[in-house]
């Protein structure tokens, strides 16, 4: 093996695990970023339940108070 192979063999082998830990990355940011959305997602649903419950709360207190009048 000369050194110009050599040369090329190292070269390509640092542009490949760039290649592949830049994949990972993406991979792993594409994953945090839908995680991310899911959770902004269920804080906005459980919000929504919240009020739902303190509706359905505030006509059941009605509903006793209404039959003492």
């Amino acid at each position: 093996m000369n050194l110009w192979t050599m040369i090329v063999l190292i070269v390509a082998i640092c542009v490949i695990s760039d290649i592949i830990k830049s994949r990972n990355n993406n991979r792993t940011n594409k994953s945090t970023t839908a995680e991310e959305s899911i959770t902004m997602v269920l804080a906005s649903l459980k919000k929504r339940v919240e009020n739902l419950e303190t509706i359905v709360l505030e006509k059941e207190r009605n509903r006793r108070f209404a039959g003492l009048d």
